[in-house]
């Protein structure tokens, strides 16, 4: 699950692919922004927006799937904006 205490996360996928979501528990502050990057060249790293009903630029998922591939997201009260990526 994503923390709103942490800004920036380096997925590492070498173990095997993976999903980032976010709790449906947790409120996330209104303008919070993530960024994702992706450190390794094997499997994928897919961002799910879905867990908490919202979707990112109008998708339910973001798929990281190449080295060094990165995305920013920012919060806007209901779903994610994608505001930089690669």
């Amino acid at each position: 699950k994503a923390n709103e205490n942490i800004q920036i996360y380096y997925c590492d996928a070498s173990g095997g692919s993976f999903t980032v979501d976010f709790s449906p528990t947790t409120p996330i502050t209104i303008g919070k922004i993530w960024t994702f990057k992706k450190v390794n060249s094997s499997n994928t790293v897919t961002i799910d927006a879905s867990t908490i009903g919202a979707t990112i630029d109008g998708s339910n998922t973001y798929v990281l799937n190449s080295h060094y591939k990165y995305v920013t997201i920012q919060f806007d009260g209901q779903n994610f904006l994608i505001t930089s990526n690669n």
